[in-house]
């Protein structure tokens, strides 16, 4: 009988290390994302100042 907890215990410990570890990488994708996001707005900001630099003139 008291095996079957040893087994039920490693089961729960497998799943939670296996959810832990795709948690991981969906957080790491989001980060990369952001990171995207963020040179992407840079960018965007840089072509807006020359464009209203270029009108000014």
């Amino acid at each position: 009988m008291g095996w079957i907890i040893y087994v039920a215990e490693f089961a729960i410990m497998l799943y939670l290390f296996l959810k832990v570890r795709n948690l991981e990488g969906m957080i790491e994708k989001q980060e990369y994302d952001h990171q995207e996001m963020k040179v992407s707005l840079e960018r965007l900001h840089e072509k807006m100042d020359q464009a209203s630099r270029h009108e000014d003139r």
